[in-house]
């Protein structure tokens, strides 16, 4: 039997709405019922996704949607952290939702759904990282890619090694490698979740093929852009790339017609379809190595009701934050923390590019326009 921490009266959840479904609201539900809270807050991705790409709709529609099912407030998880593999993405939302001052747990949905299994995996997942480094580093000369070897390596040390082959239990282990929070976790599977994201995407696309296809289009001809503007060398620095990626790229682009033909073309043992994608996404935003080392999280509201906004002006009268809130990026930038700044022009620009995509107003839909989502006040 899962031990259950002591209750709690804020929730927080990072997750990627992409679209906001049922599935969402079953761990909104659920999670309230195992924890005995009151209130939900999100950190959930932007513009762009950690797949890759551009998301389906928009953060500010996401948002919206998350706090008219449950939630009370989504902050974004920053582009440089939202774009990155799993180990980042998690760092990333862990350290927007501890910076708050407010949340008292953290809450996932899992294959798993045990959180006492889930922990013993991380402390072993951490163990493997820390200490059998060298076993990982000769799996890689031998061409697997480092999810993989990692994955060989924990195996061998953990009594149920499939655990870290499901993709939301993969990141509830980086969850629980970093946070210092309680965790609840909620199962994801029966009831609730007959509805996935892919489902709901797919449906979608039939819907209006028109839009995405379009989407897709406008969003690969930046990527081809992008790949023929930059030089090997330039291609070797983006995060997700290495190991001669950048040559392959600068070849293959040449005989792709589309994004998942360019996306077959470039995988690999080491290089799959997901990590493809997400590197050509940190191309066009200009995420390379060093911006994602630099990065730094920040409190930046996307949408609220009244408990949600309550929550905030708590934070800041008795000044629980420890990472700033962005109200103006005006200010933000004035204060002169160049990393801070960094980040957060990415997300300036990552929804300029969306907006180019989406054929939207690069005026009235920009960040340093756009508020956030006010429901029900």
């Amino acid at each position: 039997m899962a031990t259950i921490p002591m209750r709690t009266n804020t929730l927080g959840i990072i997750a990627e709405f992409n679209p906001f479904h049922s599935g969402h609201s079953f761990l909104f539900q659920k999670a309230k019922e195992i924890s005995g809270a009151d209130e939900i807050v999100c950190v959930m991705s932007g513009n762009f996704i950690q797949r890759g790409g551009p998301a389906v709709f928009d953060k500010w529609e996401r948002a919206k949607n998350a706090v008219e099912n449950g939630a009370d407030l989504v902050l974004e998880l920053p582009t440089v952290f939202a774009s990155a593999s799993a180990g980042y993405f998690a760092k990333g939302g862990v350290e927007v939702l501890e910076g708050l001052g407010a949340v008292d747990a953290l809450c996932f949905g899992s294959e798993s759904g045990d959180i006492d299994k889930l922990t013993q995996a991380a402390k072993t997942m951490k163990m493997v990282e820390e200490n059998r480094g060298g076993e990982i580093r000769t799996l890689l000369k031998e061409g697997m890619s480092y999810p993989r070897a990692r994955q060989e390596i924990f195996q061998e040390a953990f009594h149920d090694g499939d655990i870290a082959k499901e993709p939301n239990n993969i990141l509830a282990l980086e969850y629980l490698m970093i946070s210092q929070l309680p965790a609840f976790a909620v199962k994801r599977d029966g009831e609730g979740h007959l509805e996935s994201a892919a489902k709901v995407r797919a449906k979608l696309f039939a819907e209006d093929p028109e839009r995405f296809l379009r989407m897709e289009s406008r969003y690969f001809d930046m990527v081809r852009t992008a790949i023929i503007r930059s030089d090997a060398e330039e291609l070797e620095k983006i995060a997700s790339a290495g190991e001669g990626l950048g040559n392959k790229l600068k070849k293959d682009i040449r005989y792709a017609d589309s994004l998942s033909a360019l996306v077959k073309r470039s995988r690999s043992k080491r290089y799959t379809e997901t990590r493809i994608s997400r590197l050509l996404a940190q191309l066009v935003l200009g995420v390379d190595g060093e911006v994602l080392r630099r990065a730094k999280p920040y409190l930046k509201p996307l949408a609220f009701n009244e408990k949600g906004a309550a929550i905030i002006r708590d934070v800041k009268n008795k000044e629980l934050n420890t990472i700033p809130f962005v109200d103006s990026y005006g200010k933000t930038f004035e204060k002169g923390d160049k990393d801070l700044s960094l980040t957060l022009e990415k997300d300036i620009l990552a929804t300029d590019l969306y907006n180019i995509i989406t054929g939207r107003d690069l005026y009235q839909e920009a960040d340093q326009v756009r508020k956030p989502e006010r429901v029900g006040l």
